[in-house]
């Protein structure tokens, strides 16, 4: 199974491990322009500063550390980088003839208010996107009459494009936050929140579209289990070395199977396993999983057992009949001894 977004945050981890190399390749290539003009300004040790904070906000991201104060400090300091560049910018054109235009600092604007959305949300970003608006116009305000035309317009445009950026930005981004939020809950309704496996209502879509899908006998198979006496585990030890318990069993269990063997929990102490083989392989499969199980140390409770019980697809079955019929065998695994699987093939012997 893929593993989940359980919140908007961790989408935004995963753009932020994507984009910043994207950003740091861009950056890169600007140092690379700047050294072959030998034109080594304010901005030249600004990228630098940038590769650097790039660089070292990717591997916090990575290691999921400090990724606000990252966030934060990135915010402020392209911030300052643009106003900075902006103020000296119109300073070194006042009085110039000619025509002259702002430099490539205004790619900076969309991204600064990019920034804003993704680290202070909504009403927050529209505020800090119009207070940057307000201060990057002080300057072309303060000198406006001693700038040339060509210059004049290029500011107005830079204004008038920062006020549709951040029209669209905030649209847009209540439009992605809407997404990313019906992801989670979408993902949260197939999730089980304690062991963060698939919960029953994800076993029950994945059993339509398998029985949708057979056509012969033995193209699929399940195994339920559940874990033996597990409640004189939550009497003698409490629930909560319990719910350790099951979330211990569900990370065991899931570590023993592929990408094509679907595991959940179908409630309590109870779990179930899809395979896409016959019945014969899957008690097979069952039979290993139990030893795992069976030999894994539980810390402070030391070992524990499961039963099994073991079935293959037949024509005509449905996701009750499937069910019922494994459920049955299960209860022959207590019934006989727990610690056991029995399957089509056990139950005869």
């Amino acid at each position: 199974m893929a593993n989940p977004i359980h919140s908007f945050n961790e989408l935004k981890r995963r753009i932020y491990l994507f984009a910043l190399p994207a950003v740091l390749l861009a950056t890169a290539v600007s140092v690379y322009v700047v050294n072959l003009k030998k034109s080594y300004g304010p901005d030249f040790y600004f990228y630098m500063a940038f590769i650097l904070l790039f660089t070292f906000g990717w591997f916090l991201v990575y290691k999921r550390k400090y990724i606000i104060l990252f966030e934060y400090t990135l915010m402020a300091v392209t911030v300052f980088y643009y106003l900075s560049m902006l103020t000296l910018e119109v300073i070194h054109n006042v009085g110039r003839q000619g025509e002259v235009y702002l430099s490539s600092i205004i790619i900076w604007m969309p991204i600064i208010i990019m920034l804003f959305f993704m680290v202070l949300r909504r009403k927050k970003a529209l505020i800090a996107a119009s207070i940057l608006l307000i201060v990057s116009m002080v300057p072309g305000i303060w000198a406006y009459t001693d700038l040339n035309i060509s210059f004049r317009q290029s500011l107005f445009q830079l204004y008038v494009a920062t006020v549709l950026y951040i029209g669209v930005l905030y649209f847009s981004f209540n439009m992605f936050l809407a997404y990313a939020e019906n992801i989670v809950l979408r993902q949260q309704y197939y999730l089980d929140t304690l062991t963060q496996i698939a919960n029953r209502n994800q076993i029950d879509e994945w059993m339509e579209n398998l029985i949708s899908d057979a056509k012969t006998n033995d193209c699929f198979s399940i195994l339920f289990f559940d874990i033996d006496y597990f409640k004189s585990v939550n009497d003698r030890f409490g629930h909560s070395v319990g719910d350790s318990v099951l979330k211990q069993a569900a990370e065991i269990i899931r570590s023993e199977l592929n990408e094509g063997q679907l595991f959940g929990r179908w409630g309590g102490e109870e779990f179930s396993v899809l395979v896409k083989t016959s019945e014969a392989n899957a008690i097979r499969l069952a039979e290993r999983l139990r030893d795992t199980i069976e030999t894994h140390s539980f810390g402070d409770i030391g070992t524990i057992t499961a039963s099994f019980g073991v079935t293959g697809f037949r024509i005509g079955d449905t996701i009750e009949s499937i069910f019922k019929r494994c459920d049955e065998r299960l209860y022959l695994s207590k019934k006989n001894g727990r610690n056991r699987v029995t399957g089509n093939m056990t139950e005869k012997m």
